[in-house]
């Protein structure tokens, strides 16, 4: 009699990754990898599933498998004789089983998977895809977990070391609007490419970029936990919050102010490597688009190998109203790509916008000699007590400030002085003014000057 092995998905783990990749595989314990079925599995769907859960799981196993040589294909055949241990590959709801699982037996010797099952438990399951589960609100998104079971019934393991699908899944997700959408990600949909190979066989036909905001936060055990990012001022300081919007924290800022958002890019298509344009925006509404205010745009490469965390400073024009504002993200947002889908490609921030910032011209330096030079701005304070400096260094990067102090709290533009010393002789200095006040800090431009030249003995 042929004896099989009972195996709970992450039993068994083998690292095939470089540093940069975190994807895992299934393995047996001789460390040869599962064979589900080169890829193809066939599930029955079972009576005890709702019309509804049926097509989120189907949804979830249709984005999984988009882009590697692998399906999950499904029976609707309302199969009432559904257990572990039966022979059959069934999809179906189980009390016993806190979350969700994929149960599956294999033949030792060969290590070819004979009967897997996917199993969905005790949560609050939600089929739609309109924010009303985590990481907005209670519940848990079928379709987000049929996404991470299906990965593991198709051969990959848990990560725990980056932003990932096969981590905490619940929260591996963007939303446009209100419509959220989970897709495999970068890691998941590399894994299953190195596993089963592209789906259209090297062409790179199946393309797709994608944004959040959300990011890598830690692990717990062999799962990675995700955090929402973050938006913070000139300095580095996280912007007040001032509520939340759907679940996602309201940042409070000030117009004109410099702030730095925290983004996430995935390339999860098949091609090695995208270089997506990222459109910037200021929106009144909660759907990001091209007919909104744009606030920068660059081009952002995307290696296929880990998922890109990254801060973008941006400027919120200081002629924004008072108001409730999103600051989104949009990348491939002049569509240059021609992607699977377009549902993640957006992600916003909600932002309260309340007053002015300074606004801030930096002015010419004046009295240059050898070692000094006297720095010059004007800074209107728009109403509020404000604070002038100057920042300056013999590269952009600055490394030396000098207060100028109080301007005072008029509407006006304030002059704005101060010397700098201690210079070196005939060499380029970078400077700009900068202003400071609760409505946020705001950065005049750049300007150079070069001091006297050095004369005899001057070194």
């Amino acid at each position: 009699m042929k004896t099989l092995s009972l195996i709970i998905a992450h039993c068994y783990l083998v690292l095939l990754s470089s540093s940069a990749q975190a994807y895992t595989y299934l393995s047996c314990p001789g460390g040869s990898q599962v064979d589900f079925n080169g890829g193809h599995m066939t599930f029955n769907y079972a009576d005890n599933l709702s019309e509804a859960q049926k097509a989120a799981l189907s949804r979830g196993h249709q984005r999984l498998t988009a882009f590697s040589d692998s399906s999950i294909t499904t029976i609707d055949n309302a199969d009432t004789s559904y257990y572990s241990g039966n022979g059959e590959n069934e999809i179906y709801l189980d009390s016993n089983v806190p979350t969700a699982s994929c149960t599956y037996w294999v033949d030792p010797g060969s290590c070819t998977v004979v009967e897997a099952d996917m199993q969905y438990g005790n949560q609050d399951w939600v089929t739609t895809d309109d924010s009303q589960h985590f990481p907005y609100a209670g519940g848990r998104s079928m379709t987000g977990t049929a996404i991470h079971e299906g990965g593991h019934c198709i051969g990959m393991a848990h990560t725990n070391n980056l932003y990932n699908m096969m981590g905490a899944d619940y929260s591996h997700v963007t939303r446009q609007g209100i419509a959220a959408y989970y897709g495999p990600g970068e890691d998941l949909s590399d894994g299953l490419i190195d596993l089963h190979g592209e789906r259209s066989g090297g062409v790179d036909t199946y393309r797709d970029v994608g944004a959040t905001i959300l990011r890598y936060g830690g692990f717990s055990g062999e799962y990675s936990l995700h955090v929402y990012g973050r938006v913070k001022d000139f300095s580095g300081v996280v912007l007040p919050g001032v509520g939340a919007y759907l679940g996602q924290p309201t940042y409070r800022v000030a117009a004109g102010a410099v702030v730095q958002m925290e983004l996430t890019l995935e390339n999860n298509g098949e091609a090695d490597v995208e270089t997506p344009n990222l459109g910037v925006y200021l929106s009144d509404n909660d759907i990001i688009s091209a007919s909104d205010k744009l606030l920068l745009e660059l081009p952002v490469p995307l290696s296929r190998d880990a998922p890109l965390e990254f801060v973008l400073s941006v400027v919120i024009p200081a002629e924004t109203s008072d108001g409730n504002y999103f600051l989104g993200a949009y990348v491939d947002h002049d569509d240059q790509i021609g992607e699977t889908t377009v549902a993640n490609n957006a992600a916003y921030y909600p932002l309260s916008v309340l007053g002015l910032a300074p606004a801030v011209v930096t002015g010419n330096a004046t009295d240059i000699t050898r070692i000094a030079a006297t720095l010059n701005g004007t800074i209107n304070p728009n109403g509020l007590e404000t604070t002038a400096y100057f920042d300056f260094g013999v590269t952009v990067n600055f490394g030396s400030t000098v207060a100028v102090g109080s301007v005072g709290a008029s509407t006006s533009n304030v002059n704005a002085a101060v010397a700098a010393s201690d210079l070196l002789c005939d060499t380029v200095y970078y400077y700009r003014a900068r202003g400071e006040s609760s409505n946020g800090t705001s950065l005049g431009d750049i300007t150079t000057f070069t001091t006297a030249a050095c004369s005899a003995g001057c070194y």
